[in-house]
């Protein structure tokens, strides 16, 4: 058998070996961990070599250094004699905001002195696992809460943070002490949290109701991870609830418009005690002008019966409206408690007085009655609302039904009218001769208030109505009239008494000429008064002018005197048919401005 001889050179090598006892997933970290991974560094040439070993992640963040296995910080570059090997550690710190999911890195060995590369394994790959960090945080500022129970809500803001590593939704849900406290949340679930202090706000709503018991009740609220159940936050609110008195006072609606000067109508408030004790209240009012109220039923004047917590009384005000207010009147009812006299509420209510001017009364006529019969009178109704509108007619006479009698039409007391519809309706007066015989004076003026009431809306429209009333003479006061317009008996006692004056002067002045020339003889003495005895002694007396003057009536009728005018100037074609200078100096003014 031969052989063959050869020579061999060995030349110098450098190598290295890397290897590890750590799976492919080396470990799992939450954010913040850290883990200690096994390696181990051979020196697989055949020289003598200083070798340095670095780490490389793809993420940023994390930390790392390698340490013996008693964890002491090894110096690089490590020297190793050829074929040497160690144990080694990689201490690895994952990142504080770590997001889940693997995360590779490289483990790589280098020698710096040796100049050329190195054979042998170098590199090793591994991976971490970040798994999902779940995590939760809850706080509110007010955690207790001191409230009376009279239906006044609180309201409790609860902040939620999500401290995990991964967007995040919860769920909430309320447990309270007592099922009475009514308390509620905003929302059942929060909308998507990011991850790393994602943030919402929740409202827990405390009603606080009326009657709730005083004492103390909790809410706890539970925020539970929509992806994992077990993960889960609460907080607890602690609510007392004091001793309460309150009271609650209902707001009315009139739905009708009313009458002023009519008869006193009633409307109930609703008091509730919505307080968490037994209590009554006193009643007051604030009461606008033109309004007229009062309170019936009560108790000991102005008071509600006791009233349990929760429980009411309706208390009944009569009301009424002066004559001539109209528009919005607004009543404020008021309700104190005994209890507590700070604690007091009120009610409200509007009504509708008078026109709105949703309708309208038109009249152009006037109205004179001066003989008993039937009279009509036609007015008009004007819809300016914007919607149809039923309508009811009626009549206010006041005190004039002592003179006359008014009432609407029968077939006009009640109709319908569509937007801007008129509607002529008729009144009718009815008057007895007694009535104008009877009048205190010659011209009596008189109202009758027409109304128009809406049955659609809340209005009512009057109307003014004028009535003259004119005094008429009896058949005895007529015929006495007739027999004095010429008084002949009178002439005839004026022309007698004339003539025997006329005569009577005749006598006298023949009697002075005849005995003129016996005057001049005794012209002078006391001849002169028995001249005169002598010559007129027997001649009667000469009748007494003035005894006659009062005892004979005037035989000439007075002068009228001429009618001074002081209404406004007649009309070119003359007085209305009928009417006389009396009359217009009265009504003329009035019929210029309907008939214009």
């Amino acid at each position: 058998m031969g052989r063959v001889t050869a020579d061999l050179a060995i030349t110098e090598q450098y190598g290295v070996h890397l290897s590890s006892t750590a799976p492919l997933l080396a470990d799992s970290l939450y954010p913040g961990e850290a883990t200690s991974i096994p390696f181990k560094l051979q020196n697989a040439g055949n020289r003598e070599a200083g070798y340095t070993v670095t780490s490389s992640f793809q993420s940023e963040g994390w930390v790392s250094y390698v340490t013996d296995l008693n964890h002491s910080i090894v110096q690089m570059p490590m020297p190793l004699a050829k074929g040497e090997e160690v144990q080694l550690l990689l201490n690895v710190t994952a990142p504080s905001y770590a997001t889940p999911g693997e995360v590779p890195f490289s483990l790589r060995a280098v020698c710096p002195s040796c100049g050329e590369s190195l054979f042998g394994t170098d590199v090793i790959s591994k991976k971490i696992e970040i798994p999902v960090l779940r995590e939760v945080e809850m706080y509110a500022e007010d955690m207790e809460i001191l409230a009376p129970a009279n239906g006044n809500a609180r309201v409790v803001y609860i902040d939620l943070l999500n401290l995990g590593n991964d967007d995040e939704a919860y769920s909430l849900d309320l447990v309270q002490s007592n099922w009475k406290l009514q308390a509620y949340l905003s929302s059942d679930e929060t909308p998507i949290l990011d991850a790393w202090d994602g943030e919402t706000s929740i409202a827990l709503n405390l009603p606080m109701p009326v009657g709730l018991a005083p004492g103390l009740y909790t809410a706890r609220v539970t925020a539970t991870s929509v992806d994992d159940p077990t993960v889960s936050e609460q907080i607890t609110i602690n609510v007392d609830v004091t001793d309460t008195s309150a009271v609650f006072v209902s707001d009315e609606d009139a739905d009708q418009s009313y009458i002023p000067g009519s008869e006193a109508q009633s409307m109930r408030f609703e008091v509730r005690n919505d307080g968490n004790q037994d209590d009554r209240f006193a009643m007051s009012m604030e009461l606008p002008e033109g309004m007229n109220a009062e309170f019936v039923q009560l108790v000991d004047g102005d008071l509600t019966p006791i009233l349990e917590p929760g429980a009411s009384y309706n208390v009944t005000v009569r009301f009424s409206f002066d004559e001539g207010t109209n528009g919005q009147l607004i009543l404020k009812v008021i309700a104190t408690s005994v209890n507590d006299p700070t604690v007091s509420s009120n009610g409200k209510c509007t009504y509708r007085v008078g026109s709105q001017n949703w309708l309208r009364i038109i009249s152009t006529e006037s109205t004179i009655i001066d003989e008993a019969g039937e009279y009509e009178v036609i007015v008009t109704v004007r819809n300016q609302y914007n919607d149809g509108q039923s309508v009811t007619m009626d009549l206010d006479q006041g005190e004039t039904n002592r003179w006359y009698s008014a009432s609407v039409s029968a077939n006009d007391r009640d109709f319908w009218l569509e937007v801007e519809g008129n509607r002529e309706v008729s009144i009718k007066f009815v008057v007895q001769s007694s009535s104008l015989e009877n009048l205190d004076q010659d011209f009596i003026e008189t109202t009758v208030t027409v109304w128009a009431i809406s049955n659609s809306v809340e209005d009512a429209a009057s109307l003014e109505l004028p009535v003259t009333l004119k005094r008429t003479s009896t058949d005895a006061d007529a015929a006495s009239s007739d027999g004095g317009s010429i008084d002949w008996v009178g002439i005839g006692i004026w022309v007698v008494g004339g003539a025997i004056i006329i005569a009577l002067l005749g006598v006298l002045l023949v009697v002075l000429n005849s005995e003129e020339e016996e005057e001049e003889q005794s012209w002078t003495g006391d001849g002169y008064e028995d001249n005169l005895t002598a010559t007129y002694g027997a001649v009667a007396a000469a009748p007494n002018v003035g005894s006659m003057e009062k005892s004979v009536p005037s035989v000439s009728p007075p002068t009228p005197e001429p009618a001074v005018q002081s209404g406004p100037p007649v009309p070119p074609e003359g007085l209305p048919e009928g009417w006389t200078m009396e009359q217009w100096n009265h009504y003329g003014q009035q019929w210029l401005d309907n008939n214009s």
